[in-house]
């Protein structure tokens, strides 16, 4: 019979593994279909919102993804599985390419960095509310900085937007390849 310690540790290993499988499986969704992935709710809903208990890390971020169809000086043509949507990319926006794996004590150190800054940030919610908002959790997997001009034709890309700007173009934060 495993010594009560030994249990802890199945305990926590068992908990890792699950954290993991759920990474894993929710990234499969997104690669899949991105596209179906936006803010739960409009900036308009949220301001209607008065109770910061209704404040969520990431809810002012939106997710697409899908293949570069076209490369222009200031942005892309992305097809997603809703159709062909603009993003215009800016000096702000960054580029990535995704590369492997992080290992799970990795994805957990820094899921724990995460998880204790949005516990610091809900200490006041009102006043970290933009901040909050627009936190994404770390990524799964390693990324090496790219160029905007490293992007082409076919290449797979996850882009993390703020929203759509005056012309009806997503605004991207951050462009991540992710196929080869």
């Amino acid at each position: 019979m495993p010594q009560p310690d030994q249990k802890i540790l199945w305990v926590v290993v068992g908990a890792m593994v699950l954290v993991a499988a759920s990474q894993l499986y929710l990234f499969s969704i997104l690669r899949r279909s991105p596209s179906a992935y936006s803010a739960p709710a409009t900036a308009q809903e949220r301001a209607a919102q008065p109770d910061a208990k209704n404040i969520s890390t990431g809810s002012a971020i939106l997710f697409l993804g899908g293949a570069v169809t076209h490369v222009e000086s200031a942005g892309l043509i992305v097809k997603t599985d809703s159709g062909s949507v603009s993003v215009s990319v800016t000096s702000a926006t960054t580029f990535a390419e995704q590369e492997t794996l992080k290992s799970s004590a990795t994805q957990q150190a820094e899921l724990d960095e995460y998880n204790a800054l949005v516990q610091k940030l809900f200490e006041d919610p009102e006043k970290n509310k933009a901040r909050l908002e627009r936190m994404l959790p770390p990524p799964l997997f390693t990324e090496r900085p790219i160029l905007f001009s490293d992007l082409k034709e076919g290449d797979e890309i996850m882009i993390i937007s703020d929203g759509k700007n005056s012309a009806g173009s997503y605004d991207a934060l951050n462009i991540i390849k992710v196929g080869p």
